[in-house]
């Protein structure tokens, strides 16, 4: 949070409502990922009536080891009139060649310009005691490294059970094959004993008929 007050700033004592005071600010913005990032940088509604973005989008390389690449992004306070203000710019943090999800965080910028005199919406002085004081205020994309991991985890551990699934499917179909198998054995071994028995069957009955044949054949021997 960025507060900015005539406390500070002399200038905003002497507000003539016609002409802007204009006093530039920046936000540091790090990247402490090993990837490059594109950044966007987008004021709300509310901070769009006293903001103006100079370095509204940029690439930040990747960090180097455990130094982060960063970026002072300005912008300016344009007041012209005594009040409050309170606005946020919200900071797009989106990777670059790397099919990652991105975070936008936010920066709240509040300026309590006021004359003696003079009352400011009670709400904003309360906040004056929050930092945000010198030239920028930092804002950090390390949340880009920190959704991958999550991603990451539980993509490799559905992986891993997709593969044990598989696995398991695999050994079950194999197992049900081979007693299918084995049963298969077993029927054609018993439909070869069957057939075998039914030939053996048909022999005997040939050879049978062929005694009785020969029976009545034979002629009675003589007295």
């Amino acid at each position: 949070r960025m507060i900015i007050s005539s406390d500070q700033y002399d200038e905003l004592n002497d507000l003539n409502g016609k002409d802007y005071v204009i006093i530039e600010k920046t936000i540091l913005v790090r990247n402490v990922n090993n990837v490059p990032l594109n950044i966007t940088l987008i004021p709300d509604a509310s901070a769009e009536e006293f903001i103006e973005m100079i370095d509204s989008n940029f690439i930040l390389e990747p960090a180097s080891g455990s130094v982060p690449t960063e970026k002072k992004a300005r912008f300016n306070i344009r007041i012209k009139d005594y009040g409050g203000y309170d606005g946020k710019i919200s900071v797009l943090f989106a990777p670059i060649g790397v099919d990652e999800p991105g975070v936008a965080l936010s920066s709240a910028i509040v300026v309590n310009a006021k004359k003696d005199g003079v009352s400011v919406d009670p709400d904003l002085e309360d906040d004056s005691e929050d930092t945000g004081n010198g030239d920028d205020t930092p804002i950090t994309g390390d949340a880009i490294s920190s959704i991958p991991k999550g991603v990451m985890i539980l993509g490799v551990s559905t992986l891993i059970l997709l593969i044990v699934l598989i696995v398991l499917v695999y050994i079950m179909k194999k197992k049900k094959s081979k007693q299918n198998q084995d049963i298969n054995i077993v029927k054609a071994s018993e439909i070869r004993k069957d057939e075998s028995k039914k030939e053996i069957e048909k022999k005997e009955t040939k050879l049978d008929k062929k005694e009785v044949n020969y029976e009545k054949t034979r002629k009675p021997k003589q007295k």
